[in-house]
């Protein structure tokens, strides 16, 4: 019987690391060299970090593609040999350790910090790589493009990408101001959902409030008189303070002012009784409110992180969307023996029981359609039936 060496036993472990960090959604697929074992090496070293006197020390690295794509940096070259001593000065938040591809590299430093995950996600080079970053709290945090991977405690949490939401958004909102749902997601992704034990709703306004808000919603402060715009990425710390403070729901109006702060969301009773509570008090209101005020996008982000958006009653987020259009043509090329029998509609309805305007998404093949119930996405109805492959429900609304 051969005892396992060493070397055995570092090679195991990373082979399992490696399986590990895909299966809870690191791509290695994007780049070959991220599974190299000089990589795995230094991730297990990140996962794994040693106290010093009591206190982990926070860390960081970069795998990228290109070095040279990194914006507003210094490169320190440091030979493989010091790599040791290079990583006590990799702190996370300007300082990196640097490697091109497999190859170490040395040191890289920001000339501005990478203070929050925001920076992180611009710093991001175009030929993609991996960012690593363990804080002095423990929490490691994988950033691949906008997608961010934690790890706490042997437990993954995975954030969506804003391109995926805002591509959502957009399939559930006719014409809908870019520059302004980016903002407000880059906000709430980036910027207060780090923040510990740190909740809001915002409520973001597609079209001038009607007075019976005004009527209604007589809770919370006015601070349209402050002018601050959530556009405003100066002062974004500052909201971030401001709203870490806050009890209740904030107003963002159609070009993005915050014109009320600190109000308690009422929902009307035809609401509570179509959408079921959810798992807590903000999250429910929030929803319920979107659907009573068809004219807004409502924000809501957990004290424990996730962010959720809601439309018209309905998590649009959580929706998975398959374009008609895309899903037929996507079908012609798997059976291009079924080509001509293949066809897509995309239409509008109404549902008659809660009143919503929806989009049903529709593939018909002939010999294998089916008689399908098509329930509606936001009070669970039977819109119609309807003999057809696959059909899908979202909510929709245009001004």
């Amino acid at each position: 019987m051969m005892l396992a060496t060493t070397s055995d036993r570092q090679n195991e472990m990373q082979v399992l690391l490696g399986k590990e960090l895909e299966l809870n959604g690191i791509r290695f697929d994007f780049h070959k060299w991220l599974n190299s074992n000089l990589t795995l090496n230094e991730l297990a070293l990140i996962v794994a970090s040693e106290a010093h006197e009591g206190i982990i020390p926070s860390v960081g690295v970069m795998f990228v593609e290109i070095a040279s794509e990194l914006f507003g940096v210094d490169f320190v070259l440091v030979p493989i040999e010091q790599i040791k001593i290079a990583r006590k000065f990799a702190n996370g938040i300007d300082c990196f350790l640097l490697y091109e591809k497999e190859i170490f590299f040395g040191l890289v430093y920001f000339k501005e910090a990478l203070l929050n995950e925001l920076l992180f996600v611009r710093a991001f080079p175009p030929s993609g790589g991996l960012f690593v970053q363990r804080g002095a709290g423990g929490i490691v945090k994988f950033f691949q493009g906008n997608s961010i991977i934690l790890l706490e405690n042997r437990n993954w949490f995975t954030k969506p990408l804003i391109k995926e939401a805002a591509w959502k958004i957009s399939r559930c909102v006719f014409e809908i101001n870019y520059n302004i749902l980016n903002r407000i997601l880059e906000f709430s992704f980036h910027l207060l959902s780090p923040m510990p034990q740190v909740g809001a709703t915002i409520v973001w306004w597609l079209q001038d409030a009607p007075k019976e808000v005004h009527d209604q919603q007589n809770t919370g402060q006015d601070i349209s008189e402050f002018n601050f715009s959530i556009l405003d990425e100066a002062r974004s710390g500052s909201f971030c303070h401001f709203l870490s403070q806050i009890d209740g729901a904030t107003y963002v109006d159609i070009h993005g002012g915050f014109i009320k702060a600190g109000i308690h969301l009422k929902n009307s009773n035809k609401s509570r009784a179509l959408i079921p509570e959810l798992k807590g008090t903000r999250h429910t209101s929030a929803q319920r409110f979107s659907y009573d005020f068809g004219s807004t996008l409502v924000f809501t982000i957990s004290s424990d992180g996730p962010v959720t958006i809601f439309s018209d009653g309905v998590n649009i987020a959580n929706l998975i969307i398959h374009p008609s259009h895309k899903t037929a043509h996507d079908l012609k090329k798997t059976i291009p023996e079924k080509e001509e029998d293949i066809s897509n509609s995309s239409y509008e309805v109404i549902c008659q029981h809660c009143s919503k305007r929806l989009i049903l998404e529709q593939i018909n093949i002939v010999g294998w359609d089916k008689n399908i119930d098509v329930l509606c996405i936001v009070c669970q109805s039977v819109l119609r039936k309807v003999s057809c492959y696959s059909i899908e429900c979202r909510p929709f609304k245009r001004f």
